[in-house]
């Protein structure tokens, strides 16, 4: 859990023949577009999901509340919270009343599914599309592949509600072999949300390691 909080906190039908994957693809960067839209009109975002990451060490599975605004995000599940206001970040883990503070720094290791969606999603193309029924509502899988071999993420894939363009589920491989995969539920925008909630306050008698230059 700390390995997605820290990197955490909102991405199949091939054709069978050359033609109809044609189109596919011209769909599919439509979808994406609308996608990206929908996400980069958002100013905040709150959410429920579920993460199940499978890597060398193990699967993981845990759900929580994630809450975003811009490069300030707050990802709750379970026993830990990481919070960051885009500058500073706190990883607490109320199990061993210890929080990690540490300077916020963005990389291509760091996931924000958001940040993904608005700021990453033009490094990758759309390589296959799949059409499906989820509870009666028209969805569409969009496979994203990376358009240069330096991207960490070498695979993506993400499912879009066709009625509004939102993402109800993330499907991440990156280079190391890790495996992850967001299930997203009651998706809001433009929630209102406050500067305080993108900050955090170590509780009383708690152990704090401050790893800040």
């Amino acid at each position: 859990m700390q390995t997605f909080l820290y990197r955490t906190a909102l991405l199949l039908l091939v054709a069978s023949v050359l033609s109809t994957g044609q189109l596919f693809a011209q769909d599919g960067n439509a979808l994406l577009r609308r996608v990206q839209a929908r996400y980069t009109q958002s100013t905040s975002l709150r959410a429920d999901f579920t993460q199940t990451m499978t890597s060398a060490y193990g699967d993981e599975q845990f759900s929580g509340t994630l809450l975003v605004q811009g490069n300030r995000y707050r990802v709750e599940a379970g026993p830990q919270q990481f919070v960051t206001d885009g500058r500073t970040t706190w990883l607490y883990n109320k199990t061993q009343n210890q929080v990690i503070v540490n300077d916020f720094v963005e990389d291509e290791t760091t996931f924000s599914p958001t940040g993904f969606l608005t700021r990453y999603g033009s490094r990758y193309r759309v390589s296959a599309v799949t059409p499906q029924t989820v509870r009666g509502q028209r969805h569409y899988t969009l496979t994203l592949t990376p358009k240069s071999d330096d991207e960490f993420f070498d695979q993506v894939k993400v499912t879009m509600r066709d009625a509004d363009a939102v993402v109800t589920r993330l499907e991440l491989s990156d280079i190391n072999g890790t495996q992850m995969r967001y299930e997203l539920r009651n998706v809001q925008f433009n929630p209102t949300l406050s500067a305080a909630q993108f900050r955090f306050t170590p509780p009383r008698g708690a152990e704090v390691v401050d790893l800040r230059n």
